[in-house]
């Protein structure tokens, strides 16, 4: 079992959390999550360089989901993933 599925690295903002890929259910689109502080980003690349965070809002982005492997792949977002 790979307990470090979506997880891409530890979170930069709050030094308390992991920052892991999540699917946002409203709009399909993968996004980044603090575990801890729920700070956003776009990206992965977004995340490791603090660019444009924001606080994670059901109103904005709707509940958020487990992403299939396919999906992380077809993004190219698994390369990103602790292994």
């Amino acid at each position: 079992m790979n307990h470090y599925k979506t997880k891409i690295g530890w979170c930069l903002i709050c030094d308390q959390g992991w920052l892991e890929i999540w699917q946002t259910m409203k709009t399909d689109k993968l996004t980044i999550v603090c575990s801890e502080c729920e700070t956003q980003y776009d990206s992965p690349d977004d995340a490791f360089a603090k660019t444009n965070p924001r606080l994670y809002s059901v109103d904005i982005d709707g509940y958020v989901t487990k992403p299939s492997d396919d999906k992380m792949s077809e993004a190219d977002w698994v390369r990103y993933i602790i292994v």
